[in-house]
């Protein structure tokens, strides 16, 4: 009797595990088909095509103040960026450093160098994560670039507002 419960529980031990398996697997996948996406299709553009051309002044330049996305959705905006900077900006890049509420953004985008005095253009993708249909939320986009790594301090910043549709 002892041994065909101490089989019983080795067998149910085993379902365990691979049922386990099986979620963490689909999970992984799920994570990388979601990132995939996000990631294709982003190449370096031109900067004369872009809607608002940043300046000294305004060395981030976004088409609005205003990004409106669906919540399962992907939107890709282009992006400018003026070197103020003596000295070029190594593999510069865009991401979020933080959003308002529960919300953040995932961005991507291609890194490039960006020499002083010049114009750095970016088509990214941006996504909403654990955001609400039907809510807005403040949002920083920075440029960042191996010249601060340590600190995760944006070279720039600019502050828009995400409004997440259903």
């Amino acid at each position: 009797m002892k041994k065909k419960g101490a089989l019983e529980l080795g067998i149910n031990t085993v379902v365990i595990l691979v049922i386990a398996i099986i979620l963490v697997g689909g999970g992984i996948a799920f994570v990388t088909v979601i990132f995939s996406k996000l990631n294709a299709n982003v190449e370096n553009i031109d900067s004369n095509i872009l809607p608002v051309q940043p300046t000294p002044s305004k060395p981030l330049a976004l088409p609005g103040d205003t990004i409106s996305v669906k919540n399962t959705g992907i939107k890709t905006i282009l992006l400018g960026v003026y070197n103020t900077e003596p000295n070029t900006l190594k593999n510069a890049y865009i991401n979020s450093t933080k959003c308002t509420g529960s919300a953040s953004l995932q961005v991507s985008g291609l890194e490039q160098d960006i020499d002083s005095g010049k114009i750095g253009a970016y088509q990214i993708k941006v996504a909403p994560i654990g955001a609400s249909p039907g809510q807005s939320y403040i949002c920083n986009i920075g440029v960042f670039s191996v010249k601060y790594p340590q600190t995760r301090t944006p070279y720039k910043q600019v502050q828009v507002t995400l409004q997440v549709t259903s």
